[in-house]
């Protein structure tokens, strides 16, 4: 349990170990404990109060996420499209270490195309990283060709603070302060 608290504080903080997968089977892996020590807590003759409302609760969560996860099976291809980056760049800025992982959202009854660009940190030698920024673009809404495969992205300073520059092989670029 103290494993699963200290990953989600870590994670919300922006911090986890390079690639999604390995916080993907956390998160599961998580999941899977917390209803094993709710449904536990049934088998348990207790008379604390404490534990009844912490039980009702856990099984209030496990429903909602049932009832989720029943409509998630019929939309499966829709919901994860976003769970997997489609193109991932790498760049480096400073001495440091970037990359950009590009997961995009779109179907055919959608009249546009949502892309979300992560940024993280990476450190050479070890298998972390701080994601340092998150943009979101819709195709039809922005000048940038941001759909592109060569589409080139890098950190510059800009006096104290440093800026993400999304820049297409036609000359257009946008740029976004990070905070």
């Amino acid at each position: 349990m103290l494993f699963f608290l200290l990953h989600n504080i870590l994670f919300l903080l922006g911090y986890s170990v390079k690639g999604d997968y390995f916080d993907y089977y956390v998160f599961s892996l998580e999941y899977f404990v917390f209803c094993f020590a709710i449904f536990l807590l049934f088998e348990m003759d207790t008379i604390r109060i404490f534990s009844r409302i912490f039980r009702w609760l856990g099984l209030l969560a496990i429903s909602l996420a049932f009832i989720y996860g029943g409509i998630g099976v019929f939309l499966f291809a829709v919901e994860s499209q976003d769970y997997e980056a489609d193109r991932i760049f790498h760049f480096g800025s400073d001495g440091k270490n970037y990359e950009t992982r590009r997961y995009s959202f779109g179907f055919a009854t959608l009249v546009d195309t949502r892309y979300t660009f992560e940024t993280y940190r990476y450190y050479c030698y070890f298998p972390f990283e701080k994601k340092i920024d998150k943009s979101d673009f819709f195709g039809l809404k922005t000048n940038l060709n941001i759909g592109e495969d060569a589409l080139k992205i890098n950190i510059v300073n800009a006096g104290s603070s440093q800026q993400l520059v999304f820049k297409s092989t036609d000359g257009k670029f946008f740029v976004k302060p990070i905070r």
